[in-house]
């Protein structure tokens, strides 16, 4: 997985070649722990190295059973700091809303907590500039979610 900033060029059934940038990596820099990731082909892969608060919040449920799978799998493992555990491996997730909380340890809207790595634009920023330009309608992206 790559996290450069350049720009991906691939080779059409027609021969033609086309430039598609790179997806932009997000990153979570807050109670101590620092993950980064990138949306890639419908999912938000968060990238090895990055850290998870270990112990949770009392009232953390969602997503709790997929991050001890993760746990019990060695995808995300004990690391030098004591109040972290360290992704040994690039991990996908299907969505942002399931990947935020895994590395928060408790309810996370990872629309707002999540920032582009360059600019410090939060994804939701990021995805209604997105959103307008291809002239969706930005107010239905929101999704809800619980902060």
């Amino acid at each position: 997985m790559s996290s450069s900033d350049c720009s991906v060029t691939k080779q059409t059934s027609t021969g033609a070649k086309t430039t598609k940038e790179a997806p932009p990596v997000f990153v979570f820099n807050k109670v101590g722990v620092s993950a980064r990731a990138q949306e890639i082909d419908g999912q938000f892969v968060v990238f090895m190295g990055s850290t998870a608060r270990k112990r949770g919040v009392p009232s953390w449920k969602s997503y709790k059973a997929l991050r001890e799978k993760l746990v019990a799998d060695n995808s995300l493992v004990e690391g030098h700091d004591r109040t972290c555990l360290v992704f040994s491996e690039d991990v996908a997730f299907n969505s942002l809303s399931a990947a935020a909380p895994v590395v928060r340890a408790r309810a996370s809207n990872g629309r707002k907590n999540r920032q582009l790595e360059t600019t410090g634009e939060t994804y939701a920023q990021w995805q209604d500039v997105k959103l307008t330009a291809s002239g969706a309608d930005v107010a239905d992206a929101d999704g809800g979610e619980e902060g």
